[in-house]
């Protein structure tokens, strides 16, 4: 479960910024590779029990980090091409004054 809500929100926030940029989404993302990749393995029987819970919980791990420091990227570009400071009212801007 948390696995697919990490590649939904990894969906979600690629679809958030192609929007924003007025790009095109492609819902084929390079991260659902080894998803794929796994669930072709389990269909043919290529693979053990044990592996494919060890290979589930290392991409789980991996797409977590990711997904982290895709965001915490993400953001602040956003915040440094606006000039604002995320989650705060506060301008990075020292206010001058007018005189």
């Amino acid at each position: 479960m948390l696995l697919f809500g990490v590649l939904f929100v990894e969906m979600v926030c690629a679809l958030m910024l192609d929007h924003m940029c007025k790009k095109s989404f492609n819902p084929i993302r390079p991260i659902l590779v080894p998803l794929v990749a796994m669930v072709v393995m389990v269909s043919y029987q290529l693979i053990e029990y044990e592996v494919l819970v060890s290979a589930f919980q290392m991409y789980f791990s991996g797409a977590f980090v990711f997904l982290s420091f895709r965001l915490f990227v993400a953001g602040s570009e956003i915040c440094e091409a606006l000039n604002i400071w995320c989650f705060d009212i506060v301008n990075k801007r020292k206010k001058e004054k007018l005189a």
